[in-house]
């Protein structure tokens, strides 16, 4: 008969794929972090306020990511649109607007 496996080995696996899960999501974070970031800095330098930006978490892809952005702009009009911010470790990093600013 073959010895039982020790129960200890037997959860490593386990534990990997959670660290690997939890450095995914870490990065992921850090990237939308980054990138709503730019977003709000863009708007901010245009002198728009009361700045909302929301992640649209099922439309990214490796070099982007998308927000829905709603703020005052400068002339006092509430404006929505929505963004990609290149966040590609190869990337230029900016904004790009579905409708201009």
């Amino acid at each position: 008969m073959a010895p039982e496996p020790d129960p200890c080995l037997m959860v490593l696996p386990l534990l990997g794929f959670a660290a690997a899960l939890a450095l995914g999501g870490f990065l992921l974070w850090e990237r939308h972090d980054m990138a709503a970031a730019r977003v709000y800095g863009e708007l901010r330098g245009r002198k728009a306020t009361d700045i909302k930006i929301t992640p649209d978490w099922l439309d990214f892809d490796r070099d982007t990511m998308t927000y829905d952005v709603t703020y005052t702009a400068a002339d006092g009009v509430r404006k929505a649109n929505t963004c990609k911010v290149s966040v590609g470790p190869h990337s230029d990093h900016r904004v790009y607007w579905a409708s201009p600013v």
